[in-house]
């Protein structure tokens, strides 16, 4: 028996059925998967299933930017001033006697309250207060507001009324969505390494495995700091689904010349 082996040629049918010759193909060479998919073609049912279920990710994935405004909603707010709320003081009635009117924006002000004597308002109520305003008034100055209540009658929670994110809390609102593409400067390229060296669908399923688990926890946030922790883990696990399933789409169903930066080129090329 001949010690080398030989080179021989086989015929392989392609998907419709028609003969194609492969010349001098060597048996000691390994067989890629680039090689079956140009066989099989890029147009079978295994394809548009592959491409499916890239897709359904790729759908759910902008929703995670999208749900930054419904999240953030910022309602109407005014000062909580304990006094009148404990007299049974209505929201309106508060309002009008005790929060200053803006003419230029036709708002009552959140952030700033009459310096009153409201224990005492409490005492005599609402229409005996009104009428005794000047007596009652301890200076002209108007106070910042320790803390606020909210209109929750269009969102019952949201994180601006969870934490109280406005007036001079109000940046750490937009904190929640810049940290989060912040840390995707950092992360983004690793990424593309970690998905070329551990494999594109082994990082698909460790990072949706990580997506939900971490997006549940941040619903169930109990301070602001634990919530943009988990935001942060939350952007970059969807970042990794997304590049894995798209890298791993364009591997299994499209022809190529070659993958060896595949991931890298994608990451840095395209963007």
């Amino acid at each position: 028996m001949n010690s080398n082996m030989e080179m021989s040629t086989i015929e392989v049918p392609t998907v419709d059925g028609i003969k194609r010759k492969e010349d001098e193909v060597s048996h000691t060479e390994p067989i890629s998967f680039q090689y079956f998919l140009d066989l099989v073609g890029t147009s079978g049912p295994w394809n548009y299933l592959v491409f499916l279920l890239c897709a359904t990710y790729s759908f759910v994935s902008p929703f995670q930017t999208l749900s930054y405004q419904f999240l953030g909603d910022t309602p109407d707010h005014w000062c909580h001033i304990p006094e009148l709320v404990d007299a049974n003081w209505t929201d309106l009635q508060i309002l009008r006697f005790a929060v200053p009117f803006d003419n230029a924006t036709e708002k009552y002000d959140g952030c700033l309250m009459r310096n009153l004597n409201y224990s005492s308002a409490a005492e005599l109520g609402y229409e005996e207060s009104l009428g005794q305003l000047d007596a009652l008034t301890i200076d002209d100055r108007e106070i910042k507001c320790p803390t606020r209540d909210f209109n929750l009658t269009d969102f019952p929670s949201t994180v601006v009324t969870e934490w109280d994110l406005v007036c001079n809390r109000r940046f750490l609102y937009s904190t929640t969505f810049s940290a989060s593409f912040f840390a995707s400067l950092f992360t983004s390229p690793l990424t593309g390494f970690i998905i070329d060296a551990f494999g594109r669908r082994l990082s698909l399923l460790v990072s949706l495995a990580l997506f939900i688990p971490s997006g549940l926890l941040a619903a169930a946030s109990t301070n602001f700091v634990m919530y943009l922790i988990l935001r942060i883990l939350v952007f970059q696990f969807n970042m990794c689904c997304y590049m894995a399933s798209y890298v791993l789409f364009r591997y299994w169903t499209v022809r190529t010349w070659t993958f060896r930066y595949r991931t890298l080129h994608y990451w840095t090329a395209r963007y």
